[in-house]
């Protein structure tokens, strides 16, 4: 019911995989214009109200990660880069982004119930 997200992911891990190989390249500015571009495509869900899209959306970020850690142990980012990264990470709340998804869990939760009383009534 969700393609996007499977897409979504995908992206993501080609885009992971494109910017180790710039990093190892010493091209680490497209390494960070992939960076930054997964960063967005995670954020293209977080307005959804579905737990899997939460999820994704840690996945993508989760994949993010791994370059710009390669990065770090290679020391192939400049200072600015570092900086632009981490303004990045500091916003995320992943901690408050997940209430609208448990928000909507419950809704489904609690109309699910009502409908199988409703159907149970009817019987």
């Amino acid at each position: 019911m969700l393609p996007h997200l499977a897409s979504l992911k995908h992206v993501c891990e080609r885009l992971r995989l494109k910017a180790c190989a710039e990093l190892a390249l010493s091209r680490s500015e497209d390494a960070l214009a992939d960076v930054q571009l997964m960063f967005s495509l995670a954020n293209s869900v977080k307005a959804e109200p579905f737990l899997i899209s939460y999820l994704v959306r840690i996945l993508c970020l989760h994949l993010a990660t791994q370059p710009v850690w390669e990065g770090l142990a290679e020391h192939r980012w400049t200072d600015a880069q570092l900086q632009t990264l981490q303004a990045r990470f500091q916003q995320f709340d992943f901690v408050a982004d997940l209430q609208r998804p448990f928000d909507a869990e419950h809704a489904a939760g609690l109309l699910t119930a009502d409908i199988v009383r409703k159907k149970a009534s009817i019987s």
